[in-house]
């Protein structure tokens, strides 16, 4: 039945991790979503079966999608993550279940996204969200585009943006270092006794990429090496693999550095397929550590961003704006962590 005239809308999903054991997956009762319907609440209860790795879920957009197959680790638990098509789903869900005749679109959940292939503007999509009185926002999207945002938001309205640690000039950011997590994986190589390390870069147009080839280069520039010439991939294990073949064919390799897992995955399918061990041959890390990167054979070192800790003090500062702090233009930055796993090591001896 629609929901009167007031109600509110809350968005569940269910799956079989979420249940903790109690019920296995697909017998739940038709009770248990009863609670928040006589609270007040219309509800749309979505199940994630079905959404593996067997389902294709492919980017829209050209070289700058996000990775395939999934969308986050989970919005606030590195234990689950859930797929991009579902999320998008559930976005769209409330959106439809806004317009229902009878409800409140006032008291409706409003959720706004994007991706590569959208037509619109920055300035059109943030000048929609301002005209219907949202109470604030929180910005996740590449630097530039955060940039040209903003210039849409009035100034007494509380904002964030979730960036790379650079500063916007009219929002507080909370940044996810990038050049300190990059130097971090190219140091830990260079330690162990490579003379160089190759980089697989991410797209150009990304801020993010720029900012780990600085990292990546300033590790090398200290240590009195000359870095190799960046290998330019499109986030994909496709591309990553494409490299990695070309990589794998060269003898003087003994070190990479991959700006995120999924690269890392491609090019170390590649360099299994040419003979290269890993880590006897070459050692491999990426960036990101994803929720396979600890199982795969061998297990890959990564950088690990804590994407958790940035979504918590965003909400943070929104909340302190919302009860009267200013707006500085202020960076919070967050660090990453080196995981080491088994996928680097010494390089071979020469003797």
């Amino acid at each position: 039945m629609p929901a009167g005239r007031g109600r509110r809308i809350r968005l569940r999903w269910d799956g079989a991790t979420e249940q903790a054991g109690v019920r296995a997956a697909g017998l739940l009762r038709p009770t248990d979503h009863l609670l928040w319907s006589a609270a007040g609440y219309a509800q749309l209860v979505v199940d994630n079966r079905g959404q593996g790795h067997d389902i294709p879920d492919r980017g829209e957009g050209h070289g700058t999608q996000l990775v395939e197959g999934f969308m986050t680790r989970g919005i606030d638990s590195p234990q689950h993550y859930y797929y991009r098509r579902l999320m998008n789903d559930c976005v769209r869900a409330v959106d439809a279940v806004a317009e229902l005749p009878g409800l409140d679109p006032e008291r409706a959940l409003r959720v706004a996204t994007m991706n590569s292939s959208d037509k619109e503007s920055p300035d059109e999509l943030t000048g929609q969200l301002v005209s219907e009185g949202v109470a604030g926002l929180i910005i996740a999207a590449p630097h530039r585009w955060t940039a040209l945002a903003l210039k849409r938001v009035p100034p007494q309205m509380p904002t964030v943006a979730i960036d790379v640690e650079r500063p916007q000039r009219l929002a507080p950011v909370v940044g996810l270092a990038q050049a300190p997590g990059a130097r971090t994986a190219t140091e830990h190589l260079l330690a162990l006794g490579h003379e160089r390390v190759w980089h697989l870069a991410r797209p150009a147009d990304w801020d993010s990429s720029h900012l780990r080839e600085r990292g990546w280069r300033e590790a090398h520039t200290d240590a009195g090496r000359t870095p190799p010439r960046v290998m330019r991939g499109d986030w994909t294990a496709r591309s990553g693999y494409e490299l990695g073949r070309r990589l794998a064919a060269r003898p003087e390799v003994t070190a990479v550095f991959a700006a995120n897992d999924q690269m890392a995955i491609g090019a170390l399918r590649a360099l299994r397929e040419a003979g290269r061990d890993v880590p006897g041959d070459v050692s491999l890390v990426g960036y990101d550590d994803i929720p396979e990167a600890a199982y795969l054979w061998p297990p890959l070192t990564t950088v690990r961003q804590d994407f958790g800790a940035a979504g918590r003090r965003s909400l943070d500062l929104l909340v302190s704006q919302m009860r009267g702090a200013p707006r500085d233009p202020e960076v919070t930055l967050i660090g990453t962590e080196l995981v080491v796993r088994e996928s680097s090591a010494p390089p071979p001896s020469t003797g």
